[in-house]
């Protein structure tokens, strides 16, 4: 599950935290693989499903700075952005429920 903002060309890409605003502002989350050029499912706003990925209820998945992966820790990067992706609802399940991105400054 990958992490993906809306480029200027009409399609997505993965998302970074320490890049533009632009690719820090997440659009949804692939919910099923593309390749290059693909079409893929995105969800948006809801559930996303992973075997054991989100360790447990409550905890909260950020942006990271790798393109298109989620951390468990917001940046605390002078310079980078914090976007809020989701709340973990058990280990398997994320609510996808992203915020606009904040630059630090």
């Amino acid at each position: 599950d990958e992490a993906v903002y809306l480029h200027t060309d009409g399609r997505v890409y993965k998302a970074v935290n320490n890049d533009t605003r632009a690719k820090a502002t997440v659009v949804g989350i692939v919910k099923t693989g593309a390749s290059t050029n693909g079409n893929a499912t995105i969800v948006l706003r809801g559930k996303v499903t992973s075997t054991g990925a989100f360790g447990g209820a409550g905890n909260e998945y950020w942006l990271a700075n790798s393109g298109g992966q989620l951390s468990g820790l917001a940046t605390t990067t002078s310079g980078n952005f914090v976007t809020k992706v989701g709340t973990a609802l058990d280990g398997d399940n994320l609510l996808v429920m992203i915020e606009p991105p904040v630059e630090l400054a």
